[in-house]
């Protein structure tokens, strides 16, 4: 996301025009005004744009016929040749910018005191629907058909050997790559 997106964001969040102030005390007839006031406020001046700026830094890039969908992932290649892959994926309603903490020290863990041999080439994509993955145009995008994208993503990168983790939804996408037994998947946690 430019800089110049989230300032014209901060632009048309400041020049929003109010309803006149609701006539109760409660939701009976919408957001209440000064709650929708408090959200833009929030969004305008408060918000935390630098995880979207430091993900836009990051390498990464579009799987998928646009028929179905495209599948945005982000992936970190080690500078350790022999490193293992692995995907990591996202919850809900989360995103993969819960994992942009942990991509530098997996990929290199000599850069933050670890070993070598320790290393990941890292895979994050975004559950389809989710962050710069696209809806999906169809439906049946159950935890078990997105294993299989990830399960088809995985030897597409070049990948014969990985391993995959995930949590909450993620969790359940990944139980369904165990039971799938994909190709080079060695371990799923």
């Amino acid at each position: 996301m430019p800089q110049s997106a989230i300032d014209d964001l901060k632009r048309r969040l400041a020049s929003t025009r109010w309803p006149v102030r609701e006539t109760v005390g409660d939701w009976s007839q919408g957001v209440p005004l000064q709650k929708a006031q408090a959200l833009v406020a929030y969004w305008r001046d408060k918000y935390d744009w630098a995880p979207l700026l430091r993900l836009a830094s990051t390498p990464s890039r579009n799987t998928g016929p646009r028929s179905t969908g495209c599948i945005h992932f982000i992936h970190m290649r080690s500078p350790q040749q022999n490193a293992l892959p692995i995907i990591l994926t996202h919850g809900w309603p989360g995103s993969v910018v819960e994992f942009m903490e942990v991509i530098g020290p997996l990929s290199d863990p000599t850069r933050y005191g670890g070993r070598a041999e320790d290393a990941f080439h890292v895979v994050v994509p975004s559950l389809p629907g989710f962050a710069f993955s696209d809806k999906p145009v169809e439906t049946g995008w159950d935890v078990n058909r997105i294993a299989r994208a990830w399960a088809t993503l995985m030897p597409r990168l070049g990948y014969e050997r990985w391993v995959a983790q995930g949590g909450d939804w993620g969790a359940g996408v990944t139980h369904a790559l165990a039971h799938q037994r994909p190709r080079g998947l060695i371990a799923a946690m």
